[in-house]
């Protein structure tokens, strides 16, 4: 039997059965392995960790390593930490106010180009992309449906508006405990 030209379109339903860790982008599966080096790992903790801090004062914005965001029927998306000022569920199915994306060698391109996009599109005011190896995180704003580029802070502190709350980040501050 000839197998169709056309590829397999997944959906929500088919995800919450997959085991490992995966994500799902437009119905395309993407593998979320190997596990990030632990470098990456740090460095995700310490920037959810400076953003926790910051608005630890802050009644309507919560802070999450790696959440789940059911975007669509085919689309879900694990950032690597997220800012959201609502009340959650068991998953996000609005937009975050903020996601941090740590660069690794396997999803630069993706995170850089396709979910820069994508986040734009959904809504995602700040943008953070932080690169282990450089030691730099560049920041994003949205302004008009489009990020527009804050900046590279590697020793500066940023202020990032999130609506009800300010968060700051001292990046001389994380990248020493890097």
């Amino acid at each position: 039997m000839a197998q169709s030209p056309i590829p397999v379109h997944y959906h929500i339903s088919d995800y919450k059965q997959w085991e490992g860790d995966w994500e799902l982008i437009d119905g395309i599966p993407v593998a979320m392995t190997p596990a990030p080096v632990l470098e990456h790992q740090r460095l995700v903790m310490l920037l959810t960790m400076a953003l926790e801090e910051s608005l630890s004062d802050c009644e309507n914005c919560r802070v999450y390593p790696e959440a789940e965001w059911r975007v669509s029927d085919d689309t879900v998306f694990r950032p690597d930490g997220v800012v959201i000022c609502y009340p959650p569920g068991n998953y996000l199915d609005k937009p975050p106010a903020l996601i941090l994306e740590v660069l690794s060698p396997g999803t630069a391109r993706l995170d850089r180009e396709y979910k820069k996009e994508r986040y734009a599109r959904e809504g995602v005011k700040h943008y953070l992309l932080a690169d282990p190896a450089t030691r730099q995180v560049e920041a994003f704003v949205l302004k008009e449906g489009e990020y527009e580029k804050r900046g590279e802070a590697n020793s500066e502190t940023l202020a990032f508006d999130l609506g009800p709350c300010t968060a700051h980040i001292d990046f001389k501050r994380v990248f020493s405990r890097l």
